[in-house]
C-alpha cells in the first residue's frame, strides 16, 4: 500500500534526520540496497519508505537504549522521545558514538 512507495535519498535523509550523504553510508552499512532506475532527470536511487522508516526506529531505540545504560535508572522507556521531535544536532549527537560513521 502507501506504506512501500519508493522515496529518494534526500526523502530518506529527511526521515532518518541526517544529512545526504551521511543517511546514504547508513543505509550501506545495513546492506539496505537502493533500486536504480538509471541516469536522468527524476530517475537515480530510490528506497523502500518502510525500509527507511524501520531503520529511522532501530538506529533511535539503539540510541535510547545506549542512554539508558549510561543512565541506568527506570528502564529504557525513561526519557523516551519521538524522533520527530529531535533536531538534527541531537540526533547527531544520539548516533555519532555508534561504529555506523
Amino acid at each position: 500500500g502507501m506504506k512501500d512507495r519508493l522515496i529518494t535519498i534526500a526523502e530518506a535523509a529527511a526521515i532518518l534526520g541526517l544529512p545526504k550523504n551521511l543517511s546514504k553510508k547508513i543505509l550501506a552499512a545495513h546492506n539496505l540496497s537502493p533500486v536504480d532506475f538509471g541516469a536522468g532527470r527524476g530517475r537515480g536511487l530510490r528506497w523502500l519508505e518502510s525500509v527507511v522508516e524501520n531503520l529511522a526506529r532501530k538506529l533511535f531505540t539503539d540510541a535510547q537504549a545506549k542512554n539508558s545504560l549510561r543512565r541506568r535508572k527506570g528502564g529504557p522507556q525513561n526519557g523516551f522521545m519521538s524522533l520527530t521531535r529531535l533536531s538534527n544536532e541531537e540526533f547527531l549527537n544520539l548516533t555519532s558514538h555508534s561504529p555506523l560513521q
